[in-house]
C-alpha cells in the first residue's frame, strides 16, 4: 500500500464516493470472473462520460475520444448518436455497448471519483466497487484524473494525439483503493511509473526464469513480469477474491487473465508460500498491504521471511516494498525489516529509495 497515503490522507479526494457499495455490484463469481450475460464491455472514467457527454449536441464526433480509463480511443466512425442513447464500437474487440445519455449525465456529475462499467445487455452502468467479505473493507477503483489531474502520463505521442485531435487527453492506469489506502504511489508518482520502478529493481540477468508475484493487486507487476521474454512464468497471489473482481472489470489488467504466462492463486500467502518447493524461483516480487492493515502483518515476519529464501533459487533476487524511506514511519519499518531479512538468510540486502523498498 502507498505509505504516504497512509501519513497524508489528504491524497485522497475529501469527497471520495464510497457510497453504495454492494458485493454483487460487479456480477461476478467468486474467483472474479463476470456473468457472460451481463459482461462488461467498456469502463469509464468521471471525465470520460463527461465528454462523450459533450457529443450529444453535436452531431456525429470528429475527434478521437479516449475510453476504457485512457487505455484505448475511439474514433468517429465508431460512435452512433441518436435521441435517447449512445452506442460506441471498440475497434480492438468489435463489441458496442448502448450508453443512454441520462446515463453519461449521471456518471458525469462533479464531485464523483469512480470508474464505471457499461454492460453489452445495455443495464445501467455501475461503479467498479466492491465490499470485500474476506478484508471488511471497501475496494474502488480510482481513475488516474482523480490522484493525478496535472500530469497525467501519456501512452500516445504527441505528434499522433495533435494529428487526430483526442478528446480526452490519455491517462495513466487507475489505482485500487482499500478502506482509504491507495495499493500504488501516487504522490509524485503513478500506478505505472511505480510498477517500473519496483521491476528495475532487479537487474536485467536475473528477469528469468519463473517469478513470483506476492500480493497481485490490480496485477501490474505481474503483467510487467511476463513481457520479459527470458521470464518462463509467474504466479501471482491473492488474499481476496474481490481483488480480482476489480480486476475483471480494469482494461489495464486484462493481460492478467488473457497472458499464458501468468497464473494466478487466490489465498493466504503465508500458507501458499509453504507449499511451494524449495528454490523453485528466480525472482520474487514482494508488495504486501501496509501494516496499518490488520491482516499484512504476516507478510512482514521472519517466518515468512525465511519460507522466501526457502522457495528462491540460489543466486535469485528478491524485491520488497516497504514505503518512503524518507518518512519517519518507513524509516523505522526499513530497520526491521532488512535484519528479519538477513536473519532469514538473505545477503547483499539494500534499500532500494525509487523504488520505496
Amino acid at each position: 500500500a502507498d505509505e504516504d497515503a497512509a501519513s497524508d490522507p489528504a491524497l485522497l479526494p475529501a469527497d471520495f464516493d464510497f457510497s453504495g457499495l454492494d458485493t454483487h455490484d460487479l456480477n461476478a463469481d467468486k474467483e472474479g470472473r463476470m456473468k457472460d450475460d451481463e459482461k462488461s464491455v467498456l469502463a469509464l472514467s468521471r471525465k470520460e462520460a463527461e465528454e462523450l457527454l459533450r457529443l450529444k449536441d453535436g452531431g456525429t464526433s470528429e475527434q478521437v475520444v479516449s475510453v476504457n480509463l485512457g487505455k484505448d480511443i475511439v474514433d468517429p466512425s465508431c460512435i452512433h448518436l441518436d435521441k435517447k442513447k449512445m452506442r460506441v464500437t471498440l475497434s480492438t474487440t468489435l463489441e458496442s455497448v448502448d450508453i443512454k445519455w441520462k446515463d453519461l449525465a449521471s456518471m458525469a456529475k462533479k464531485g464523483k471519483h469512480n470508474a464505471y462499467q457499461c454492460f453489452s445487455s445495455g443495464r445501467k452502468p455501475e461503479k467498479i466497487s466492491v465490499f470485500s467479505e474476506t478484508t471488511q473493507r471497501p475496494l474502488t477503483l480510482m481513475p488516474s484524473e482523480d490522484f493525478n489531474p496535472n500530469q497525467e502520463g501519456s501512452s500516445l505521442s504527441s505528434n499522433f494525439r495533435r494529428e487526430r485531435r483526442i478528446l480526452t487527453p490519455p491517462r495513466t492506469p487507475p489505482t485500487l483503493v482499500i478502506g482509504g489506502f491507495t495499493m500504488h504511489r501516487i504522490k509524485n508518482a503513478d500506478p505505472m511509473s511505480d510498477t517500473y520502478n519496483k521491476i528495475a529493481t532487479f537487474s536485467k540477468t536475473s528477469l528469468k526464469g519463473k517469478a513470483l508475484d506476492i500480493c497481485t493487486g490490480l496485477g501490474y507487476t505481474a503483467i510487467e513480469m511476463a513481457k520479459k521474454p527470458y521470464v518462463e512464468s509467474v504466479l501471482t497471489l491473492e488474499l481476496d477474491p474481490s481483488v480480482l473482481e476489480i480486476c475483471r472489470c480494469n482494461p489495464w489488467s486484462a493481460n492478467l487473465f488473457e497472458n499464458p504466462k501468468i497464473s494466478t492463486r487466490i489465498g493466504n500467502a503465508a500458507d501458499i508460500i509453504q507449499e511451494l518447493e524449495s528454490e523453485s524461483f528466480s525472482l520474487i516480487c514482494h508488495d504486501p498491504p501496509a501494516q496499518a492493515l490488520t491482516f499484512a502483518g504476516e507478510l512482514y515476519s521472519l517466518d515468512f521471511y525465511s519460507n522466501l529464501y526457502r522457495i528462491l533459487k540460489k543466486g535469485g533476487s528478491l524485491f520488497h516494498y516497504v514505503g518512503n524511506p524518507a518518512s519517519k514511519e518507513s524509516g523505522t519499518l526499513f530497520a526491521g525489516i532488512m535484519r528479519r531479512l538477513q536473519d532469514a538468510g538473505f545477503r547483499n540486502v539494500r534499500k532500494s529509495p525509487k523504488a520505496f523498498g
